[in-house]
């Protein structure tokens, strides 16, 4: 048979009725298309899609569920006089000696500068004077803070700069960024050196 209205050739098909499916979604149903009649156009079967190339990789497992990480015990808060029997620990430096020999030990927060005193030294500081006849070390240059381990520096935004001497390498700070500091180290305010102990 053809369609009056384009002239293609319509092919029947025996009715085809579908097998007894029950309705989706607790029973609700939709009303069937009635059919108008009138001749219809078939829409031309969609061409094949091409498979992706199978690889001769082997196909990935899907994961497995893990179990939420359980946190690990807190560490001590103090330090423990023995290291365990053949775990390495770094030495942690414990004290500064000043171009004069003066040797001050690194116990809680300690302001080094020329002149560290009032608002230049936060509470629960202490302001320890640098010897410096060349005023190369600012009022307040720069912050040890021993409550942490290892120790750290900070440059609190001093004139000439601070740098740290390790293995020969010389390493600028940058102002408010906390550096650790280890026995052997030699801390330069400016151009006034400071040895770590």
């Amino acid at each position: 048979m053809f369609c009056s209205a384009c002239g293609q050739l319509v092919v029947q098909a025996p009715a085809f009725k579908a097998p007894a499916v029950p309705p989706p979604f607790g029973g609700i149903t939709q009303p069937a298309k009635q059919s108008t009649g009138l001749p219809h156009r078939t829409a031309p079967a969609p061409a094949p899609v091409p498979l992706p190339p199978i690889s001769a990789a082997p196909i990935a497992q899907p994961a497995r569920a893990v179990p939420p990480a359980v946190p690990a015990p807190a560490a001590p808060a103090t330090p423990t006089a023995h290291a365990a029997p053949g775990t390495p620990s770094a030495p942690i430096a414990h004290a500064v000696r000043f171009t004069s020999g003066q040797i001050v030990e690194l116990s809680g927060g300690i302001i080094l500068g020329r002149k560290p005193t009032g608002v230049s030294v936060p509470t629960g500081f202490t302001g320890v004077v640098v010897p410096d006849d060349t005023r190369q070390v600012s009022r307040a240059h720069v912050i040890v803070d021993a409550r942490v381990s290892p120790p750290t520096v900070t440059d609190l935004g001093s004139a000439n700069g601070t740098s740290i001497e390790r293995s020969g390498l010389v390493q600028a700070l940058n102002e408010g960024t906390a550096a650790s500091l280890e026995p052997g180290d030699r801390l330069w305010l400016g151009s006034v050196s400071i040895d770590v102990l």
